[in-house]
């Protein structure tokens, strides 16, 4: 289930690739905004059950060739990035060991009680307008609460996002609260609660170029 999502997103989450990751145009990505509810058959939610979070988006997918006519190739481009990597202290994170796993977002806000810091690296690069990528070397999954004063461009880049996937109440999010105006940047919040830090780069990064789409009917 989806609510006042762009085409942008529901791309995104189902080939696992960042907003930066994406080529295409603009006015049918991002423009419009639609509500999507499917429903799953039992037998494909058992074999959902004994993945991973976030693994099998092959529904989503032939949702977006079905309704969308999506037709879409991926090339390796090189763009402007970012290294997230741990700071020379360490990183100053808590393995998780829970059994029903949360993400939660805000404005100023990512926390989590147990997700990979791939996830992470994708939710920062929403916020910062070019890709991330997670150069930890650290698997797994992690308890983590970042918090940090928002500049005006984060805000105008999660203006493309809508409201995220309901996958069980792993996800929420919050309405838009005043933060802190003297709170740490996004940058020295990362170094400061998390031991981590990004480093400017150039990478060479597998981008989804869009061949074709077109606008769905109401069904």
């Amino acid at each position: 289930m989806a609510r006042g999502v762009t085409l942008q997103r529901l791309i995104e989450m189902a080939f696992h690739v960042q907003p930066t990751q994406i080529s295409g145009p603009q006015d049918l990505l991002n423009k419009a905004r639609f509500d999507v509810d499917a429903e799953l058959d039992p037998q494909y939610v058992r074999q959902m059950s004994e993945h991973k979070f976030g693994e099998d988006q092959s529904m989503l997918r032939s949702i977006l060739a079905d309704q969308f006519k999506l037709v879409a190739h991926s090339e390796a481009q090189k763009l402007p990035a970012y290294d997230l990597v741990a700071d020379t202290s360490g990183p100053k994170l808590q393995a998780s060991d829970a059994q029903q796993r949360m993400f939660h977002l805000g404005r100023g806000e990512i926390s989590s009680t147990g997700a990979p810091l791939e996830l992470l690296a994708t939710q920062l690069s929403a916020r910062l307008g070019r890709p991330v990528v997670d150069k930890t070397g650290l698997k797994g999954t992690y308890v983590f609460n970042l918090h940090w004063t928002p500049d005006p461009s984060e805000d105008e880049h999660l203006k493309q996002l809508g409201e995220p996937f309901d996958f069980g109440q792993r996800w929420s999010i919050s309405p838009d609260t005043s933060t802190d105006a003297n709170g740490p940047t996004l940058t020295n919040a990362l170094q400061e609660q998390l031991g981590l830090k990004l480093q400017p780069n150039t990478e060479p990064v597998q981008v989804l170029v869009i061949d074709h789409a077109e606008l769905p009917s109401e069904n």
